[in-house]
């Protein structure tokens, strides 16, 4: 079926934001938690741009960090990049080496800095 491209970024957008709050109710201990997880998403009384931190280390409670914020743009700048590729149908290895191998250091250190090395208890432990 051809539609608008606005109708269909519209339906993903719509399908995404329902997929996000299942999880929340999927991982809340009670709906209880998972209503107050939902009030806190739509309050924006919690931070103000007073409480932006220019530290990239913890400093003062309350406050919202700088590599928070760095993170966040490198993940949408990365998202974007990645769409352009599949968009225009470039295979990623017929690039040159000079321009794959920053892209291989970017996953390493992102790996290396968000991975969760620690034993963790198993996700589904609850049911």
């Amino acid at each position: 079926i051809k539609r608008n491209p606005l109708i269909n970024y519209l339906l993903t957008l719509k399908t995404f934001i329902l997929v996000c709050f299942g999880w929340i109710f999927f991982r809340a201990n009670t709906l209880d938690d998972a209503f107050l997880i939902i009030l806190k998403i739509f309050s924006i009384n919690e931070y103000t741009l007073s409480q932006l931190s220019v530290y990239v280390i913890p400093v003062v409670k309350k406050t919202a960090y700088s590599m928070d914020f760095i993170l966040s743009y490198f993940s949408i700048i990365t998202l974007i990049l990645l769409e352009f590729i599949f968009i225009h149908k470039i295979s990623f290895l017929s690039l040159k080496f000079k321009y794959r191998a920053p892209i291989y250091i970017s996953a390493i250190i992102v790996i290396l800095i968000l991975g969760a090395f620690e034993q963790n208890t198993f996700i589904y432990f609850q049911f």
